[in-house]
């Protein structure tokens, strides 16, 4: 976090071998739960690279947020963070690929599902009245901020959220006795149909940009699970685990290879 000079204020983390970076990756809590998939791309890549990240603050420019579990200071340095990226970004000179990052469903829907349904979050922005006109219109305003600065840039899709499965809860009861693996087994999946209701405000919202697809390594045509073979793949009922982000680390081999185009 620099204490002066650009990205001042801003969690930066440097990812990848030592150099100016090629890539920037801006996002919320899900970026963080990326993290060591994208390095470990990096690195394999040979790219140096830059994330951006501030939890539960949208990677969008113009666009506020008002959180129920969040205090009226973080809400505030949500956009002072956004203002900053605004003014340094074109400091980046040698970035030529951008991916943004984002629970992208909690912003469109304005709540989250299951076990955190309680978590409420207001977007306003681009004078919408509603979430998903706000994330559209935040998504639309923002990508040509990006291209105009550095070519190509790309979206990731949310991992698919199973709303009742949490891997401290499953443990703990696995621990004493109180839940078998199938009940476990149960908690961990989702129908795809739900997960895909649930996600359609945000694929809306998307339009034609640029995706980078992810739901293939955890869903079958039927179902999502956490559970891939002995491992959990899934920390809560929305962020993947470090497991699953090295895992899938080869999905962000074009990006740091510069081989995704921006159609």
């Amino acid at each position: 976090m620099p204490s002066d000079g650009a990205f001042e204020g801003v969690e930066l983390c440097p990812i990848g071998p030592e150099g100016a970076p090629q890539v920037l990756i801006w996002g919320d809590s899900h970026v963080r739960a990326f993290k060591e998939g994208l390095e470990q791309a990096a690195w394999d890549a040979a790219t140096p690279a830059l994330i951006i990240w501030h939890a539960g603050c949208a990677p969008l420019f113009g666009v506020t947020k008002t959180e129920s579990y969040a205090t009226p200071a973080q809400d505030a340095a949500c956009t002072s963070d956004k203002a900053v990226i605004a003014r340094d970004i074109a400091t980046l000179e040698t970035v030529r690929d951008v991916l943004l990052v984002g629970r992208w469903s909690y912003y469109a829907s304005g709540r989250g599902v299951g076990l955190d349904a309680e978590n409420t979050i207001t977007l306003e922005g681009y004078g919408k009245s509603d979430n998903a006109a706000v994330l559209r219109a935040g998504l639309a305003a923002s990508l040509p901020i990006l291209q105009a600065q550095f070519g190509r840039v790309h979206v990731l899709e949310q991992m698919p959220e199973l709303p009742r499965y949490d891997s401290r809860e499953a443990a703990r009861l696995l621990a004493h006795g109180r839940a078998s693996e199938d009940d476990i087994a149960a908690r961990s999946t989702v129908m795809r149909a739900k997960a895909e209701a649930r996600y359609a405000q945000a694929r809306e919202a998307m339009g034609a940009a640029p995706v980078i697809k992810m739901w293939d390594a955890v869903c079958t045509s039927e179902t999502c699970s956490a559970l891939q073979g002995t491992a959990s793949w899934y920390f809560d009922n929305n962020h993947i685990t470090n497991t699953a982000a090295k895992a899938m680390a080869a999905r962000f081999s074009p990006l740091f290879e510069g081989r995704l185009s921006n159609e």
